[in-house]
C-alpha cells in the first residue's frame, strides 16, 4: 500500500480491515526443464473490487426490474388484445340468446379468431333460416289443419242439429270421413317433420 492509505488505515482500524489486497501470483515454468524461472504477481486493493462489484450489481438489478416491469406491462397489453374478441364474441351470442338474431360478430383480424367468428356467424345464419322455415310450416300445416277441421265441425253440427236431412246425412259423413283421413295424413307429415329435426 501507499503511505498515504497507510496512514488512513492506521487512522480508521475499520478501513483497514475492509480494504485489503486481492493478490494472484503465476509462476513462470520453463517447459523443458519444468524449473520455476519466477512469478508474475498482480496485487489490487479489494475496496476498488468491492466498488466494481456493488455498481455491477446495482446494474444487473436495476436492469431486471426494468426488463421485469416491461415484460408485465406487455402481457397485459397482449392480453387484452386476445381478450378484446372473445369479449366481444361472448356479449353477441349472449344477445342472440336472448332473442337478437339480427346481431352478428365483426371482428376485424385475419387469424384464428376470424375464422371462428366467420363460423359462428354462419351457425346463426342456418339457426335463422330454421327458424323462418320452421315458421312458414308450422303457419302451412296450421292453415291445412282448420280447413278439414271446419268442415268436419260444420257437417258434424249440421248433422246433430239437424240442418242436414236424414237422405244427406251419409253423403255429408262419407265428406267427415275424407276430411279426416286428410286430417290424420297432415298429422303424420307434421310427426315425422319433427322427428327429422331431432339430432
Amino acid at each position: 500500500t501507499t503511505e498515504k492509505d497507510s496512514t488512513r488505515m492506521a487512522t480508521h482500524p475499520d478501513l483497514a480491515e475492509s480494504v485489503k489486497p486481492y493478490i494472484y501470483v503465476l509462476p513462470i515454468v520453463e517447459k523443458a526443464t519444468n524449473h520455476h524461472m519466477g512469478y508474475v504477481i498482480v496485487s489490487s486493493m479489494s475496496r476498488g473490487i468491492y466498488a466494481a462489484r456493488t455498481q455491477l450489481i446495482s446494474t444487473i438489478i436495476t436492469s431486471c426490474i426494468w426488463i421485469i416491469l416491461a415484460a408485465a406491462f406487455s402481457i397485459v397489453i397482449v392480453g387484452k388484445r386476445i381478450a378484446k374478441p372473445f369479449n366481444e364474441m361472448s356479449r353477441s351470442i349472449t344477445e342472440y340468446s336472448e332473442g337478437n338474431t339480427k346481431i352478428r360478430l365483426n371482428i376485424q383480424t385475419d387469424d384464428e379468431i376470424a375464422d371462428l367468428a366467420k363460423a359462428i356467424n354462419g351457425m346463426m345464419d342456418t339457426i335463422e333460416r330454421n327458424d323462418k322455415n320452421k315458421d312458414t310450416f308450422l303457419a302451412s300445416v296450421a292453415h291445412d289443419l282448420r280447413t278439414p277441421m271446419t268442415t268436419i265441425s260444420g257437417f258434424a253440427d249440421g248433422i246433430i242439429d239437424g240442418t242436414i236431412p236424414p237422405e244427406r246425412q251419409h253423403h255429408y259423413l262419407g265428406i267427415i270421413s275424407e276430411e279426416t283421413k286428410r286430417l290424420s295424413r297432415l298429422i303424420s307429415t307434421l310427426l315425422t317433420t319433427t322427428k327429422m329435426q331431432k339430432p
